[in-house]
């Protein structure tokens, strides 16, 4: 079915595969190459906690490649963001067509957590010692230290103290540890004590 009009410009024509009938004033009529219309749903975007303070956002619609942005920041085309503090953050997908929209949501930011005591008596619970909610932090590290200021341990991502010296158990008592975040968005170095009890 055409439609005919005196404008040369088509707006809301179906998805398919379409051509343009031109009629001159003398009589001539002619015909454009048939072209296609692509159905592009319209773009959606939502956005939940993932991981550990870790949003992650949801697209639907448009076309092309997804470009994302985090408060104004360019994040490429990664659709998940890790965040360092409680906020607001409005996330950004634009398409390959340069169409965008936005969600905006609160978060939480979830701290690390250091114990202050531990009990490695082969239990199977809480038998070794290290900050927790540190996944985020691949370049983590922590040194134990007795209280001669003496270094039991260096530890890294995903590793633990379980309370021995060049394999000997040490005593009952409190340890001090440094601990340092190492992340270019959060450097932030910790020092204190906890409790070894057996």
């Amino acid at each position: 079915t055409g439609v005919e009009q005196d404008s040369n410009v088509f707006t809301n024509l179906t998805p398919g595969d379409h051509f343009i009938m031109v009629h001159h004033k003398n009589g001539c009529i002619d015909a454009t190459d048939t072209f296609t219309i692509d159905r592009i749903d319209p773009l959606t975007i939502s956005i939940d906690l993932g991981g550990l303070n870790e949003i992650v956002a949801t697209v639907t619609g448009g076309s092309g490649v997804y470009r994302y942005s985090v408060n104004g920041q360019d994040i490429g085309s990664d659709n998940k963001y890790i965040y360092f503090r409680s906020g607001d953050y409005t996330v950004t997908v634009t398409d390959s067509n340069g169409c965008s929209v936005s969600a905006t949501k609160y978060f939480e930011f979830i701290d690390i957590k250091i114990p202050n005591v531990f009990t490695p008596n082969g239990s199977g619970t809480n038998d070794s010692w290290k900050p927790t909610n540190t996944e985020n932090y691949p370049d983590i590290k922590f040194v134990v230290y007795d209280r001669y200021g003496r270094e039991v341990g260096t530890f890294g991502s995903g590793q633990s103290w379980d309370g021995k010296y060049n394999g000997t158990e040490l005593p009952m008592g409190d340890y001090w540890y440094v601990l340092k975040l190492k992340h270019n968005q959060d450097d932030r170095e910790f020092v204190g004590h906890f409790t070894l009890y057996r």
